[in-house]
């Protein structure tokens, strides 16, 4: 039988700050709407401090994280919908994400605030339940038979283990979400079972039942999920955990992160030179539609990162920015990029995803770092650190936190490696080393507006005037009845002289600034100023940027000076190209009484499909309307 000795004083405070900060996050994911449950989670945190039974210890991570939510709450001023009434997907927007993060961070300090050992199993143990208890919802509420699994094997499973099961409501939680929660979690039940091996034995045999229950459970959860992402993210960490095994046999403390980074490095290159020398696999690989398709993705996003880098374009406003502004279709199609740290890029802006990689890279240095000069096991430590590294792994190719209400889970790894930390390398000053990075970032920000002080003074006319235009359009558009007010007749209709104000600043700081150039050809394009379109389009085209946004506005306005062979050249082989055109042959100008546009149109769009019959069709009866007024 397994004795069981509850928290003492030490690890109750912990778990009460741990309960609320859950608690509030569960009632946030039933209703992201909620905004008083921050004070729901913060209330044991005042109660603790007045009480003197709290005190935070800082790191260096609190510089990235505060960063963090600092341009969160930017993201959250250029978003053109605050309070979701616009929502197109069920993930948080505006005001509803910016309590997930917060909430994030709040875990995050009660995580990095168990500091003793009972404490830190207790909170460790509390997040492997809750990762089990994700898994086994899923388990049981996924219908395997109405959503088949990618592999028919794991099909199989999850309805033979279904039929055990009582019926249960479907679709509560999405497999993504579920593998990207459970994933960076399973590590930590594995970290309280390799615990009874250590010093720390209070209650070992109760974590070592804990740990392998959870660990099997999520297991299985991350099995039936079918997420090659995450499936990825724990081999990339096992893969790094073995090698620092490796590197640790023959060496310690600093030679041993040298071997453990030139090991690493060497196994890097030996996955590329054989991707490079076996052609079977290099072709299964970049030919494979998962790959191109995902990498197309990261492609577009990258031209909101360029429009939107200072301010991002808005908590949870990917769907109909990316739509609107890259694929310049009027409907959604994507909920996000798929990868975290561009949806970070996209929506918070580039200081957003650069204060998470300082606070991961600094998270990973201070874990190694005590690792590698430790004569000793330590498995909680271990498990913190294949947490992160699972986190981001899963994150490069998928983003199943920040755009999810598993956002909580955002910094969880980096509080469990700073728990795990002794006690006074988190509480020593660290007053010189803020004052140096404050001189050091200084330095760089005054170096870069010296350097490119008139390229920097562009792009941030340019994104001022992409926020002001998105707010003014997409505040007034309605995806769902796209045809009654059309992107074009609001342009038309709709005061944008505050953002076209922006872009001309944007010029004349850098006249071949993209942003402003191919923003002021889509307005003059609806506003059926078609010369500025073609000199604002062909301007871009001529400094040398080909990318989807520039091409397809370039053979919009060549169109509609009449060029449609060359139209239809500029945009063969990009999706929604012809579909597009005919849209605009249909909206733009036939709806509006210019059937010779219109017939340019549908020309451009029989040079890209010839087997297109209504194209022809479409040609004679407009030429015919011409001809005959």
């Amino acid at each position: 039988m397994v004795a069981l000795r509850w928290p003492g004083n030490d690890a109750r405070p912990v778990l009460v700050r741990l309960g609320a900060v859950i608690g509030a996050w569960v009632i946030w994911a039933w209703k992201p709407s909620l905004g008083w449950i921050l004070a729901l989670a913060v209330a044991p945190w005042a109660i603790q401090t007045l009480t003197r039974r709290l005190t935070l210890q800082r790191t260096l991570l609190d510089i990235p994280l505060a960063l963090f939510l600092l341009t969160a709450g930017i993201g959250l001023w250029a978003s053109y919908d605050q309070d979701g009434s616009w929502a197109i997907f069920s993930h948080p927007i505006g005001w509803q994400k910016l309590w997930g993060l917060f909430l994030a961070a709040l875990l995050y300090y009660a995580l990095a605030t168990s500091k003793t050992p009972v404490a830190r199993c207790w909170a460790v143990g509390a997040l492997a339940g809750l990762g089990a208890l994700v898994a086994a919802i899923f388990i049981a509420t996924h219908d395997w038979t109405a959503e088949p699994a990618k592999w028919e094997p794991i099909g199989q499973l999850g309805k033979m283990i279904q039929v055990f099961l009582p019926s249960l409501p479907g679709g509560i939680l999405n497999p993504n979400v579920s593998a990207g929660i459970i994933a960076p979690l399973l590590p930590l039940s594995l970290g309280l079972v390799a615990r009874a091996r250590g010093r720390e034995r209070e209650n070992a045999q109760l974590w070592v039942v804990w740990g392998l229950t959870t660990g099997c459970v999520m297991t299985l959860g991350l099995v039936l999920t079918a997420s090659r992402g995450a499936w990825v993210g724990l081999g990339g960490g096992i893969i790094l955990a073995v090698t620092w095994w490796l590197a640790g046999k023959q060496s310690q403390g600093k030679r041993r992160l040298g071997v453990w980074a030139a090991l690493t490095l060497l196994e890097g290159l030996a996955g590329g030179l054989v991707l490079v020398l076996v052609p079977t696999l290099r072709a299964a690989i970049l030919n494979s539609y998962t790959v191109t398709n995902r990498l197309s993705v990261f492609s577009q996003a990258a031209l909101l990162v360029r429009d939107y880098p200072f301010t991002g374009c808005g908590l949870g406003n990917f769907a109909l920015v990316h739509s609107t502004y890259v694929l310049l279709i009027h409907v959604p199609i994507l909920s996000h990029a798929h990868a975290l740290l561009l949806n970070v890029a996209v929506e918070q802006g580039v200081f957003g995803a650069l204060a998470v990689v300082v606070m991961w890279i600094g998270a990973v240095c201070l874990g190694l770092k005590e690792l590698a000069q430790l004569q000793e096991p330590r498995p909680m430590l271990t498990a913190a650190l294949l947490s992160l590294v699972v986190l981001i792994t899963h994150g490069l190719v998928d983003d199943a936190l920040y755009s999810s209400r598993g956002v909580l889970l955002l910094w969880a790894p980096a509080g469990a490696i700073v728990a795990a930390l002794p006690h006074h390398k988190s509480e020593r000053s660290l007053l010189p080393r803020w004052l140096a990075l404050a001189v050091a970032a200084t330095f760089s920000l005054g170096l870069a507006i010296l350097l490119a002080g008139r390229m920097l003074a562009g792009a941030w006319n340019a994104n001022l005037g992409a926020v002001a235009q998105t707010k003014v359009e997409l505040q007034a558009y309605d995806y769902k009845h796209f045809d009654q007010l059309t992107l074009d007749q609001i342009r038309q209709w709709k005061d944008l002289s505050v953002a076209e104000g922006y872009f001309a600043r944007a010029l004349a700081f850098k006249p071949e600034q993209a942003t402003a150039r191919t923003r002021r050809a889509a307005i003059a394009l609806s506003r059926g100023q078609y010369g500025q379109a073609l000199l604002h389009a062909q301007t871009a085209w001529n400094v040398g940027y080909r990318d989807r946004v520039t091409r397809l506005l370039l053979s919009d306005a060549l169109v509609a000076t009449g060029q449609a062979e060359r139209a239809a050249e500029m945009v063969r082989g990009l999706a929604w190209a012809e579909g597009r055109l005919e849209g605009q042959a249909w909206y733009r100008y036939w709806v509006n009484g210019d059937y010779q546009r219109s017939a340019d149109a549908w020309r451009a769009v029989a040079a890209l499909n010839p087997q297109n019959e209504s194209a022809v069709n479409w040609i004679t009866m407009a030429e015919e309307r011409v001809e005959t007024p």
